[in-house]
């Protein structure tokens, strides 16, 4: 039981005890028990209030500092998150390089081509050497490995066509296998590169498809010509037989080659793994003629600046400012027609109160004459009716005539 109740209850039976006994009827006896009774009721309802006050101010100073200490940890979590974007930003301007020229003067000028990432000192200049990144104009052109100042190893690099190539490097040259992501509807194809020239792409490498190895270990053997028996389970590695009648296995995404333009010879199925069927194979003297190189073609003292890419940029920025122009024009007739409906509804507007106005004043007008006879009216009757009055109280001033001499 609550202690405050019990203190309550021991002093009401103290009084009871204290009190002297009177003689009282059971009537009296029980209006006076519920008259204690219904004391009672009203101090422990006074106690409950001042409880349920007292908690209900403990529950708030209780929020009120759960909501300071929020408030300090907000503020400290802000704090410390602006440290460390300074800090990262601090570090990402000790580790961007700017690439830059000089002109017919010869000031220095920022090409807008930056590098960030790993890179290493060569004598007074310094190479990018690990993972680093290329940006032109704030756009990522190549992210991926360097050496020596060189894209060298996994990388993922723009081209001109806007396709990308995610895939092997060698010493600023796109070389081995990779893929290419196409910029129009995101279609990924993988294919083997050599020297910034495509050599197939990969799904072309099927069983039956005739090819020629173009390096010296393999020249000497039956001029380096080959048939593809098929793949095994590691990407870009293949089993090829060889014209003299050997076969080896080996990864065309590290071999210089070339597809032969013919279809293939006639062969047994048996030594075939995979499908017979063949398609149109990849024409290798027109790519050598028409080659699809990478958009890497500055260095990383003298970077060009990209006149094509820049070029095209700037004939979508003046068609889309020539539609923008257009839009504002229309846009601006819109708002004159707007503005001249506005003010033709205002001139309605202001013309029709000003003929209320007129209807007004007149009604006044006629409210006013109105006004003025009825009030001649009745100052006429008034002195019709003073007229009358003053003759009839003159009549009555009068003596009366001798009815003899009448």
């Amino acid at each position: 039981m609550n202690s405050a109740l019990d203190k309550l209850y021991n002093e009401l039976l103290e009084q009871a005890d204290n009190e002297p006994e009177e003689e009282l009827t059971e009537a009296e006896r029980a209006k006076r028990f519920l008259a204690e009774k219904q004391i009672t009721i009203e101090k422990l309802k006074e106690i409950s209030l001042k409880k349920l006050e007292e908690d209900a101010r403990r529950k708030e100073a209780a929020r009120l500092r759960e909501l300071e200490r929020k408030r300090q940890a907000a503020i400290e979590k802000r704090i410390e998150q602006e440290k460390k974007e300074k800090e990262l930003i601090r570090h990402i301007e000790e580790n961007t390089m700017r690439f830059w020229k000089r002109d017919i003067t010869g000031k220095r000028k920022e090409t807008g081509i930056l590098y960030f990432g790993e890179s290493k000192r060569r004598g007074e200049a310094w190479v990018p050497h690990g993972h680093g990144e290329y940006r032109a104009h704030g756009e990522i052109i190549y992210e991926g490995q360097f050496f020596d100042g060189a894209m060298h190893g996994e990388g993922r690099l723009l081209m001109d066509n806007g396709n990308i190539w995610a895939g092997q490097f060698w010493k600023d040259m796109v070389q081995g296998m990779g893929t290419i992501i196409s910029e129009e509807d995101n279609n990924k194809r993988k294919a083997i590169y050599w020297r910034d020239r495509r050599v197939c792409f990969l799904d072309e490498l099927m069983p039956g498809c005739r090819l020629q190895l173009l390096s010296d270990e393999f020249v000497r053997d039956a001029d380096g010509a080959a048939l593809i028996v098929g793949p095994t389970h590691r990407e870009g590695r293949y089993r090829l037989r060889l014209d003299n009648g050997t076969e080896k296995l080996v990864r065309l995404d590290n071999e210089r080659f070339r597809l032969l333009r013919h279809k293939p010879r006639v062969i047994t199925l048996d030594t075939i793994l995979g499908s017979t069927t063949y398609g149109l194979l990849y024409n290798y003297d027109d790519d050598q003629a028409n080659p699809q190189t990478s958009a890497h073609r500055e260095n990383y003292y003298y970077p060009d600046l990209w006149a094509g890419r820049e070029k095209a940029k700037r004939e979508k920025q003046a068609e889309l400012d020539l539609e923008m122009k257009r839009s504002q024009i229309l846009a601006r007739r819109q708002v004159e027609r707007d503005e001249q409906a506005a003010a033709n509804q205002a001139a309605e507007v202001a013309r029709g109160l000003e003929e209320e106005r007129l209807r007004q004043e007149e009604v006044e007008r006629m409210d006013a004459q109105a006004g003025e006879k009825g009030k001649e009216a009745l100052e006429a009757a008034q002195e019709a009716a003073a007229a009358k009055k003053q003759k009839q109280k003159d009549l009555s001033r009068s003596p009366p005539r001798d009815r003899g001499s009448s």
